[in-house]
């Protein structure tokens, strides 16, 4: 269902914009600039990209071009990489779209986890399409209300599918086997260790020198820069990069040139 409304929102939002009738009540749509889709799962064998290639390249396309209005359809990202690599990159998207590109955005996707971010970002808000439960069958409705969904309902799915009961039985052991003996218990993380909090240290001084870099690069006016200015900002560059792990100061920021 999610699929469907998605389209259904971005195909609206067109026939808005060049002035025909929308097939609602009542709508009120802004004007955007663009329309971004990721959506569905393809290869591209004859320029040699995979699935999950196709899906970063057109990723990566949205999160530079799209602006604050903009539409962006984001459908199932980081489907085709490992579970914890693919809901990494669904959460750091996620929240490119809501803190950078300020987007209007769908974001859908069955990594559950991703729902504590809607109290984290105040732009995201949960949503879910309602499945009803009548005499011990799942029905799926076309109802689009708030919260998060509990469960994907992949077996009830493939069961609507027609795949054998057989192995629908085996995938419901194979389901319950994996879960968790209880749903209160809690991880305790060990304590860091002094090499970690290190090395922690190291990764934050580091980010903050990227951080500096990336600000003067983005504000440099490379047509107003002579030769000699070129090579005091790459000794700045050079002298920013040589700590061991210890905080630093940086500049303040300005304008460069």
């Amino acid at each position: 269902g999610k699929s469907t409304i998605m389209r259904q929102v971005a195909l609206c939002s067109l026939l808005a914009q060049v002035g025909s009738f929308v097939p609602a009540k009542e709508a009120e749509l802004p004007v955007f600039d663009n329309i971004f889709t990721r959506v569905g799962a393809s290869d591209d064998l004859s320029q040699g990209l995979s699935t999950f290639m196709v899906e970063m390249k057109e990723a990566a396309l949205i999160l530079r071009e799209a602006t604050p209005r903009s539409l962006v359809i984001l459908d199932e990202v980081g489907r085709g990489t490992s579970t914890e690599d693919g809901r990494a990159l669904a959460a750091a998207i996620l929240e490119q779209i809501s803190e950078t590109c300020r987007c209007w955005a769908f974001f859908a996707t069955h990594y559950h986890e991703l729902v504590e971010l809607g109290g984290r970002l105040k732009t995201v808000q949960p949503m879910q399409t309602l499945v009803e439960e009548k005499g011990g069958r799942i029905i799926f409705s076309h109802k689009l209300v708030a919260g998060a969904c509990g469960s994907s309902y992949g077996i009830e799915v493939a069961r609507l599918a027609g795949i054998p009961e057989s192995v629908i039985g085996a995938a419901e052991k194979h389901l319950k086997s994996h879960e968790p003996a209880s749903k209160d218990h809690k991880i305790i993380k060990p304590a860091p260790t002094t090499a970690q909090v290190d090395q922690g240290s190291k990764e934050r001084v580091l980010h903050e020198y990227l951080k500096e870099v990336d600000f003067k690069l983005k504000n440099l006016r490379i047509n107003r820069v002579t030769p000699i200015q070129a090579l005091n900002l790459l000794n700045e560059f050079v002298e920013m990069s040589s700590f061991k792990g210890q905080s630093k100061t940086f500049p303040d920021r300005q304008t460069l040139f």
